[in-house]
């Protein structure tokens, strides 16, 4: 974390247990400041959007409940380098 501040990078502070327990944190970065965040993670998509991001906040009860979340369901992307 302290690299990150060093270099002005953009934070979002997970502060609550229940947020952490429910992935509060977890995202998956699409490129071209576009994120997916699960649509409960209310507190982080809010982050984002503050900081400019485009936000895709699908529904992932269901796979939360399994115990993982948006990131660990998905491979490596691969990006159009266009």
């Amino acid at each position: 974390m302290e690299s990150l501040v060093q270099k002005n990078a953009p934070t979002a502070r997970i502060t609550r247990f229940s947020t952490a327990v429910h992935m509060g944190c977890n995202l998956v970065s699409l490129g071209d400041e576009r994120v997916v965040i699960p649509a409960a993670n209310k507190r982080l998509i809010q982050a984002c959007r503050a900081e400019g991001l485009t936000v895709y906040d699908p529904e992932f009860g269901m796979i939360d409940s399994g115990g993982g979340s948006l990131h660990c369901m998905c491979q490596a992307l691969r990006r159009d380098p266009g």
